[in-house]
């Protein structure tokens, strides 16, 4: 159809099922994206699977974005190496009450008209009879196809192997589709490239128990040009709640793209239309030091992540950052907040006192040794809360509010030194 047409220009499909025309994704029609509560926030790896939602319903489609209560106390085995920890029942409700709050006030901020329904699958998994599961909806599943599904093949060969539990999830997440079909006439459901296997699993129940054909679009997983994921799993999670992941560090984290990813990320994260999108990569393409691309995509990010006040406020922090003011005391608070979830070390506030500048640029991390450090300082390229600083410079009084001291090197790279009250 015209839609599925779209994004697949757009470049943010990886893969879907065979689709007719006119098809399912026409006006009215109802889709769903599932999320599971394996931490307390959703991070920057979920960005294109909500961004596609986002641009679905503002076209008309109804969206339910399905979290996982029940599956996430299963765990996914999809692109494991091994189980995932067990997590306790307050663990699962702080999670799932976490991610409704993110979906939620992204679509509040996209000023998406039509209402998104979260639901929760422990709901209905909850009430299920084993006997009854495995007699009406296991034996129309065959084992063959379970098996030969990557996640499956790859954990089976290992040490470790793979539990029933885990060989089970592809089965309660199919089960998920035939639910939805039947009590909302969800006809589609969004995930990563790696869901494709789990996501078709769901298709072919429905079609075995209810004689429909229902369909599946996968979205390319987000990855760096290097190949690096970026997702929790991957260990360099940048989460969309303010408390984990300030709007100033989620600015930054896009910022800092790479040339050879920034057109890609603008048409997979962002909502701009096409044609903005291609008159952005032309003019980021005729001056790549000015990064008109990456501020163009980490500006749209923040503002559907966190409105337009989360933007202004990752403005100012950059400015008061980078520019050329000093920053005083009663900035530290505002800063402190304004930088959490950006890397830093944490210190000792007593320690300051008989500190020099070789010291805090080695403790901050601006220097790798005392010799580069003093490098550093004698050619006046470290900056202290916006001062450029000096070899013999007295650092005492560099925590901004008693909380924090920012050490810039050059233009671009910031270190954060948080200070506790706790004696050294």
């Amino acid at each position: 159809g015209g839609r599925l047409a779209a994004l697949l220009r757009r470049g943010v499909v990886a893969a879907h099922t065979p689709m007719p025309c006119p098809g399912p994704l026409d006006t009215g029609a109802t889709f769903y994206c599932g999320f599971d509560p394996t931490a307390r926030s959703l991070h920057a790896g979920n960005l294109a699977a909500i961004v596609a939602m986002v641009r679905l319903a503002k076209e008309g489609l109804r969206p339910i974005a399905l979290v996982g209560g029940a599956t996430g106390r299963v765990g996914d085995p999809t692109g494991r190496n091994s189980e995932r920890t067990g997590m306790t029942e307050k663990e699962v409700e702080g999670n799932l009450g976490g991610i409704r709050e993110n979906l939620t006030r992204i679509f509040q901020h996209a000023q998406v008209d039509t209402q998104l329904e979260v639901l929760d699958n422990m709901q209905w998994h909850g009430k299920l009879n084993l006997v009854e599961f495995l007699r009406d909806v296991g034996k129309y599943v065959r084992v063959q196809a379970m098996i030969k599904r990557d996640c499956v093949a790859t954990r089976a060969d290992t040490t470790e192997g793979l539990s029933y539990a885990e060989l089970s999830y592809q089965l309660l997440q199919a089960y998920d589709f035939l639910h939805l079909f039947d009590t909302r006439g969800c006809t589609v459901q969004l995930g990563g490239s790696d869901q494709w296997g789990n996501i078709t699993a769901g298709c072919d129940l429905v079609r075995r128990l209810r004689g429909k054909e229902v369909h599946g679009i996968t979205l390319p997983l987000l990855t760096t040009s290097t190949g690096e994921k970026m997702g929790k799993s991957a260990g360099n999670a940048v989460w969309l709640t303010p408390s984990l992941t300030s709007p100033y560090a989620l600015f930054q984290y896009f910022f800092n793209t790479a040339d050879a990813d920034a057109p890609a990320y603008l048409r997979l994260l962002t909502l701009l239309p096409d044609e903005n999108v291609a008159a952005v990569v032309e003019q980021h393409d005729g001056a790549r030091h000015e990064r008109i691309a990456q501020r163009t995509l980490a500006s749209e990010i923040v503002r559907l992540v966190h409105g337009s006040s989360g933007l202004d406020q990752a403005v100012l922090t950059t400015a008061q950052l980078f520019g050329e003011g000093e920053l005083t005391d009663a900035q530290g608070p505002t800063l402190a907040e304004a930088l959490q979830g950006v890397a830093g070390v944490t210190l000792p506030l007593a320690s300051l006192a008989t500190m020099s500048a070789v010291e805090l640029a080695v403790a901050s991390g601006a220097a790798a040794s005392r010799n580069e450090a003093r490098t550093l300082l004698r050619g006046g390229g470290l900056y202290i809360n916006g001062s450029r600083a000096t070899l013999d410079g007295n650092v005492s009084g560099a925590a901004l509010g008693n909380c924090l001291t920012v050490l810039r090197r050059g233009r671009k790279t910031c270190f954060v030194v948080r200070w506790s009250e706790a004696r050294s």
